[in-house]
């Protein structure tokens, strides 16, 4: 029988390769044909803006959160717009940033299932979609903001799902997936979130069931559901959220490994990452 004796450094890649896989792993590197002409008007009415710009000043103002009072009061105006001009994104994805600070973030709760936040979102982002359909794909930087922002919202909302999931298979999940839901957790700081919503939970406990899972996540396995928000943060990223766009390339699972390969290759090429006992010394994933 022929022995096989391992080297203790890893094949290093050829400049060349290391040259592609960057590339393909560089955030700047998507092949997506530009979406936004900033030669194109803001569809969005400029009194329209300005009621809307009012209504949702005194939650702007209001610190740490506002009372419910104020939020719902928030809603119900934007909601007469939204009568008003039913084909105004901007009002829904604001809507659905309002009712997200009473309802919370969990999918699974019947509230949610009951309020405007899913509809408005995707509403919002189909709004911005059509429009850019009519156009050759290209949106204003108006249509785009707003496309961006519905996006990086349903992304919480569905990445927030993903680790409940994960925690619930496993308290001390630890996989790859794990960056995901820190990093989700990160892009949360940015959009609306209801601060006491652990506080109630814990004086009156909420029911949770997936039976109130969005149409569109009904009967996706975990890994699915993480690949849905990993695609609206991509898409986020097309309509000029940069955060967004550096954030889906590092919570893609290749590009993960990818980068992992890369690091041990010039490691390589540098002399090599030898453990005590002569072995190969891998690098973690990327977070």
């Amino acid at each position: 029988m022929t022995n096989i004796t391992l080297s203790p450094h890893p094949p290093a890649l050829s400049t060349h390769d290391s040259l592609i896989l960057s590339h393909l792993l560089s955030t700047s590197s998507a092949p997506s044909p530009p979406l936004i002409d900033p030669a194109l008007p803001s569809p969005y009415p400029p009194s329209v803006l300005r009621q809307e710009s009012s209504i949702l000043l005194p939650l702007v103002h209001t610190k740490p959160s506002p009372p419910s009072s104020e939020v719902g009061s928030t809603i119900a105006l934007l909601s007469n717009l939204i009568t008003q001009h039913p084909s105004n994104a901007s009002l829904r994805n604001n809507r659905a940033q309002a009712a997200r600070l009473i309802v919370g973030d969990d999918l699974r709760v019947r509230a949610v299932a009951e309020s405007s936040v899913w509809e408005d979102l995707t509403r919002a982002i189909e709004l911005v979609r059509g429009a850019g359909r009519e156009r050759e794909g290209k949106v204003s930087k108006a249509e785009a903001a707003v496309a961006a922002k519905a996006l990086a919202q349903r992304a919480v909302l569905v990445g927030k799902y993903a680790r409940t999931w994960a925690e619930a298979r496993s308290p001390s999940h630890t996989s790859p997936g794990t960056s995901f839901h820190t990093s989700i957790d990160s892009l949360q700081l940015q959009s609306a979130s209801p601060p006491a919503q652990q506080t109630l939970d814990a004086v009156n406990p909420i029911e949770r069931n997936s039976r109130w899972l969005p149409h569109e996540l009904q009967g996706l396995d975990h890994d699915a559901v993480e690949a849905f928000a990993r695609r609206d943060l991509e898409a986020a990223g097309r309509y000029g959220d940069e955060g967004a766009r550096d954030m889906a390339v590092r919570l893609n699972p290749y590009a993960k490994l990818c980068g992992d390969v890369v690091r041990e290759a010039t490691r390589g090429e540098m002399g090599g990452a030898v453990g005590e006992q002569g072995g190969r010394k891998i690098s973690r994933l990327s977070q």
